[in-house]
């Protein structure tokens, strides 16, 4: 409901009727409806997290290069993600929970600390570089539909998100080891 309506749009009578479960039942575990709606974030970037926090911890070889085909997965995995991304652009506030907001906060700290490490190209803004990075994986996904108009082409396709990734890899990683 949240990825249908945004937090505004979605009531929690909608929310229950959906889920097959009574309202007071919701309302017990979520008093507020921002509960909810920051519970529902959370599960869904569970997986991108778990990867950031692998990136923080240094452990098992995760770069930048990963973190961005974990986010192209997750996405391809639940494209409801980016559709509540984009409710929160629309005024709706942020939806991280704060502890993890933190964390992505350390994230960009890190990659600004020592860009070249990350292969950020000399000379650019590593935080902006990584911002970009997240409009273009984010926008595929949100935008890919308006493609599909425009080029008279199935862009919903795992196919499409392959060579989607692809180039943005070649793009942004372009001395890693070949395509994936």
């Amino acid at each position: 409901m949240f990825a249908d309506k945004g937090l505004s749009g979605a009531s929690i009578a909608d929310i229950a009727r959906r889920a097959g479960v009574t309202k007071s039942l919701v309302m017990y575990y979520f008093p507020a409806k921002e509960e909810l709606w920051r519970e529902a974030v959370d599960y869904r970037i569970r997986p991108t997290m778990e990867i950031v926090e692998k990136f923080m911890a240094d452990k098992d070889g995760v770069g930048l290069k990963e973190l961005v085909e974990t986010r192209i997965k997750a996405h391809s995995l639940d494209p409801e993600i980016c559709r509540m991304y984009t409710w929160t652009t629309l005024g709706h506030g942020n939806p991280i929970p704060e502890e993890k907001l933190h964390l992505v906060k350390a994230l960009l700290d890190k990659i600004a600390a020592d860009p070249e490490k990350y292969k950020v190209p000399p000379g650019m803004d590593p935080v902006m570089y990584v911002g970009v990075i997240m409009a273009a994986v984010d926008g595929w996904f949100v935008f890919r539909n308006t493609l599909a108009l425009f080029a008279e082409r199935d862009c919903e396709t795992e196919a499409a998100t392959a060579e989607f990734k692809r180039i943005i890899l070649h793009a942004f990683f372009p001395d890693s080891s070949g395509p994936a």
